[in-house]
């Protein structure tokens, strides 16, 4: 035998049947559910409306140990607009901090076409990770422009061919990184 739902309605003050309870017994009968989508865009938002000082408890642990606050605050403000999930950061804390990164066959290619001497100028001008000065060196030595002279610099930098906005990620970075990433190229 099958199970039978029933439903009662409390009385009114008038005796008649009115909209609140009307509305309650709808939602009793509909189902739960969510779309997974939904729930990251709203992920999202709440993440990208974090101040850095919330992002870092947030990021907890996934931050590199040893962080003084000025370099943990450029870090957070360059990789932000960038995250969903506290997972999200560790690809980033890698390209920043971590070893010279491995480029994927795309970011090879960006980067082999581009040439030697993009590489050099940029090295040349990369003192304080200033990304104003590199792109501009490395623009007047080859005459690039646009994604032509920024997905090579971008491989190079960070071993991605998209991602956060180079300059405030290049300020997050260790003093020297820069040059040493763009050298290796050249």
């Amino acid at each position: 035998m099958s199970a039978v739902t029933v439903t009662r309605f409390a009385p009114s003050p008038t005796g008649e049947l009115h909209l609140g309870n009307a509305r309650t017994a709808h939602l009793q009968r509909s189902p739960a559910h969510f779309q997974m989508s939904q729930l990251l865009v709203w992920q999202r938002e709440a993440v990208h409306r974090l101040d850095p000082t919330r992002a870092a408890q947030w990021l907890g642990s996934r931050l590199p140990a040893g962080l003084d606050d000025t370099q943990r605050e450029r870090f957070i403000t360059a990789v932000l607009q960038n995250l969903v999930l506290p997972d999200d950061v560790l690809p980033w804390v890698q390209a920043v901090f971590g070893a010279q990164p491995q480029l994927d066959e795309e970011a090879a290619a960006a980067v082999a076409a581009a040439g030697k001497n993009l590489f050099a100028s940029a090295a040349a001008a990369a003192e304080g990770n200033d990304f104003a000065a590199i792109s501009a060196a490395a623009k007047a030595a080859t005459g690039l422009r646009g994604p032509a002279l920024f997905k090579p610099l971008r491989a190079a930098l960070t071993g991605r061919l998209a991602g956060p906005e180079l300059a405030p990620l290049l300020r997050a970075m260790p003093a020297g990184t820069a040059r040493q990433r763009l050298a290796r190229f050249a």
